[in-house]
């Protein structure tokens, strides 16, 4: 009997949810390359995504953990590795959003940002910044995703992947990213524990 062993990457095999319990979209979505670094080979299972049912395509909804706390005179925002943003993209918290500019990735501990002191208040280290929908001090709203990516997908060039909406039991530690409030509430049929 013949079989092949493919190598698995970060989280894949790691109990994430009850998998009796999860419900799925309908049919597969096609993934936005555009949405994630260069070079990026897979998305991980339970990575949040934004889905457009018209066009059948799901999105990565980024968040970025602060690696040290952010007093008003910062200017420098180092976030732990892993985050998946690009120098395009809108973060923010509460309803702050800045663009995100050039990240500075040599410093083998964390990833960091520039921005102008205070644009984004003070914060503890653990705060979790997330997508917002524009740049402003005032008024803006995250964009909060619509389910969690179901398995590990590869990325080539037409990547598909399956998104789950409900889900018991989801272990947000397990997760391979950081979960905001605002997350929890938009995804209503998730229970998160931890």
């Amino acid at each position: 009997m013949d079989y092949t062993n493919t190598a698995q990457t970060g989280k894949s095999y790691t109990h994430m949810w009850d998998v009796d319990t999860t419900r799925e979209f309908e049919g597969g979505f096609l993934f936005d390359l555009t949405t994630v670094p260069a070079g990026t080979l897979t998305v991980p299972k339970g990575a949040l995504l934004k889905v457009d049912h018209i066009e059948r395509k799901a999105t990565l909804i980024k968040t970025a953990v602060l690696q040290l706390a952010l007093t008003a005179i910062a200017t420098e925002v180092r976030l732990v590795k892993g985050h998946n943003l690009l120098a395009t993209d809108i973060i923010g918290i509460g309803a702050i959003g800045i663009t995100v500019g050039t990240i500075v990735t040599t410093n083998a501990d964390y990833d960091s940002i520039t921005i102008v002191a205070n644009s984004l208040g003070v914060l503890a280290v653990g705060s979790i910044l997330q997508t917002m929908d524009a740049v402003g001090a005032t008024g803006r709203t995250p964009v909060n995703p619509d389910g969690l990516n179901y398995a590990e997908v590869t990325l080539d060039a037409q990547p598909s992947c399956s998104v789950i909406y409900e889900a018991k039991g989801v272990q947000t530690a397990a997760l391979p990213q950081g979960i905001t409030a605002a997350i929890k509430t938009a995804l209503k049929f998730m229970q998160f524990i931890g």
